[in-house]
């Protein structure tokens, strides 16, 4: 059997930690010494200041449950085997450049390791895939190349121009100013990535991207300018991993499942009207006026593939709303299997109808 390396064994070694971690926190929560995500947080060893400072007073006085606590555990496994795969690459490209000193062979191995300013796409910056750096983000977040390349092509789409002649998220901001505060033409995009591919932190950066440049300023008077719908059992994991890029509750961004849109939504956001057709009473949904969230993201969008489903009502009528300021951004691994299961993402991207046949 091969020798581990001094890597590996540090990487074991951080794994047996956080095993050790969640084990402490499961057995506390068993004998009812855990029971909201404070109490979490606590256990976990984060500072009563630092937790005071990033998570919401509504988040941390929050009852816990089992499959709360499963789910965390999955989310900081992932965080964590993230981090390893960032110090694999930190540490190969040391030994190549160590290499190319020894070798006196520096200047044919910097263009390994620092690519120049513009590969054969004419990208800029080709380590982030024409994403405009964001030194703020990046100091919490790794993004691997594909997630980078998801979130630049995104931006593009809803921005209405290549983000990639902007070097920096404050060059993106001056642009997208300089441009009138105005997003594309598509009112509707979509987000297609593999299972296990991280959607979530693509979803979490393009919007932190947005809220910089404040692609929502002015767009509606409600409270909230971004709505993430998903999987009621991903909720509060989908709120902690965008705490983590800084969006929180209750500024401005807000994630849900379908049934609590169906209800809090029906209080904020949308209503159920009716109307008379053939001599027979009709229900259907409406979005408010003036207070919609200026962008929609629908994950898991398979589900609204069913016509006269609840959810594609309220997807479709956020496709009525009289104004050029909503985007509705789709994400799926498998977002729709025939054409007719594409209509939802058609009406919102206010294609023709004839697309839809």
């Amino acid at each position: 059997m091969a020798k581990s390396t001094p890597q590996e064994l540090a990487e074991k070694k951080q794994r047996q930690a956080l095993l050790s971690l969640c084990n402490s926190i499961s057995s506390a929560f068993s004998f009812k010494q855990i029971k909201t995500w404070r109490d979490v947080y606590f256990k976990k060893g984060e500072s009563e200041d630092y937790i005071n400072k990033t998570y919401s007073a509504d988040d941390l006085n929050k009852l816990v449950t089992f499959a709360d606590l499963k789910a965390y555990f999955e989310t900081l496994k992932q965080q964590q085997e993230v981090r390893i795969l960032a110090a694999r690459a930190e540490a190969a490209a040391d030994e190549v450049k160590e290499a190319a000193a020894k070798e006196e062979l520096a200047p044919t191995i910097q263009k390994l390791v620092e690519p120049e300013a513009n590969d054969e796409s004419g990208i800029h910056n080709k380590e982030n895939y024409g994403l405009p750096a964001f030194p703020e983000l990046e100091k919490v977040i790794f993004l691997f190349w594909f997630q980078k390349k998801a979130v630049k092509e995104a931006l593009d789409k809803l921005l209405g121009f290549d983000v990639s002649m902007c070097h920096t998220v404050t060059e993106l901001k001056a642009e997208f100013i300089k441009r009138g505060s105005q997003g594309g033409n598509l009112r509707g995009i979509l987000l297609l990535s593999s299972t296990g591919t991280g959607k979530t932190y693509m979803v979490a950066a393009l919007v932190k991207y947005l809220h910089y440049i404040g692609f929502t300023t002015d767009k509606t008077i409600g409270s909230v300018e971004y709505l993430y719908v998903t999987r009621s059992s991903i909720v509060e994991q989908t709120r902690r991993v965008f705490a983590t890029f800084g969006l929180r509750q209750n500024e401005g961004v807000e994630v849900l499942n379908i049934e609590q849109l169906r209800s809090r939504g029906g209080e904020l956001w949308l209503r159920e009207q009716s109307t008379i057709v053939n001599g027979e009473e009709q229900f259907y949904w409406e979005w408010r006026k003036a207070v919609y969230p200026v962008v929609l993201l629908l994950d898991e969008c398979q589900a609204v593939k069913n016509e006269g489903s609840t959810q594609s009502q309220i997807i479709q009528a956020f496709a009525e709303i009289k104004t050029h300021d909503t985007y509705t951004v789709f994400i799926s691994a498998t977002p729709f299997t025939k054409v007719s299961e594409a209509k939802s993402f058609v009406i919102n991207c206010h294609m023709e109808d004839d697309t839809i046949l």
